[in-house]
């Protein structure tokens, strides 16, 4: 979820998963306390530049997307 490069994150998801293995993923979203948090503190300290944001994870069809073509390879 805070990996600076979520794809290959996917991918190392997808490498280390069984082959009939399942996973579960908990993750932030936008609408949680969390992210209340964030707005708070980035505007006092801003996110680096470059990093996608975690929240991300928390996005259903944004997991989808990153998952689905990692898993595509094994």
């Amino acid at each position: 979820m805070v990996a600076p490069d979520q794809q290959n994150g996917a991918n190392e998801v997808a490498r280390v998963t069984s082959k009939d293995g399942r996973i579960a993923i908990q993750a932030w979203t936008r609408e949680g306390g969390v992210e209340r948090m964030f707005k708070v503190t980035n505007e006092h300290v801003p996110p680096p530049s470059g990093v996608p944001t975690p929240f991300e994870w928390g996005d259903e069809a944004k997991a989808k997307s990153l998952l689905s073509p990692a898993f595509k390879n094994y």
